[in-house]
């Protein structure tokens, strides 16, 4: 879930007190529990609260080696990594690289916490992480192993939160417009999902015009149409001036 985070101070030239406030993931974990430590996969541990040196993120090698304890199992390791690097999307350190690296690979399973941290390299801060995720999503597309309907709901909690820039997922998902009709039907299918699964705030996010409009573009060149709970989504909006025309071409 979210939480909001506040910082306030005192501007020393105008006296005047400033606050500022952004959301961040918050996972409540179980309390440590020992585990045998004949056992492998004990021998490091996920849980928050440790202070030894094995517990913390150093290098990117040292997710290929959790990744390798339980390969078949990526989820302790999302968890680490969404507690200690995606709880904000300004946190965004280098071993999220070699995380969509395994992501990419056959075997990957989009699994709960992983999927969550695949979707938040969508909005992190560095945008080679964010030109990576892309390029993955373009090759877990044309593989045809990219879970849509899954990943969308998970980018539209994301975004309904605040989690980060929306231009910055727009941009990344964007990148792989018309890079061919299965890609296209695919980016669709995504954008279409997000917008079913919106949660709309006080205001529309900066770009999200732009959003529209490559979906308004794909759904011409596609013959699709708005699913009905994307509809509904966009009738809410049928009286926003910089819209109006290009929703009631969607809704019609």
């Amino acid at each position: 879930h979210f939480v909001e985070k506040v910082n306030e101070w005192v501007d020393y030239q105008t006296k005047q007190k400033m606050r500022i406030s952004w959301n961040e993931i918050k996972l409540d974990l179980p309390k440590h529990k020992m585990i045998p430590e004949h056992l492998i996969y004990s021998l490091d541990s996920f849980y928050m609260g440790e202070n030894s040196w094995h517990y913390e993120l150093y290098g990117q090698d040292i997710i290929y080696y959790w990744n390798n304890l339980m390969p078949q199992n990526n989820e302790p390791l999302a968890v680490k990594l969404l507690t200690t690097t995606c709880y904000n999307s300004s946190n965004s350190i280098e071993v999220l690289k070699p995380f969509l690296q395994i992501a990419n690979r056959t075997d990957f399973d989009f699994s709960h916490y992983c999927s969550y941290v695949f979707a938040c390299c969508f909005f992190m801060e560095k945008k080679d992480i964010r030109l990576l995720a892309s390029e993955i999503l373009y090759e877990k597309i044309g593989s045809r192993s990219f879970p849509i309907e899954q990943m969308s709901a998970v980018f539209a909690y994301l975004i309904s939160n605040n989690y980060g820039v929306f231009g910055r997922f727009a941009d990344a998902v964007l990148s792989i417009k018309d890079s061919s009709p299965l890609h296209n039907q695919a980016l669709f299918l995504l954008l279409d999902g997000v917008l079913s699964n919106w949660t709309l705030g006080e205001k529309l996010p900066t770009n999200f015009k732009k959003f529209i409009e490559n979906y308004y573009d794909l759904a011409t060149k596609l013959n699709l149409k708005p699913s009905e709970k994307t509809l509904i989504f966009l009738k809410t909006l049928e009286e926003t001036a910089s819209l109006k025309k290009l929703i009631k071409l969607l809704v019609c």
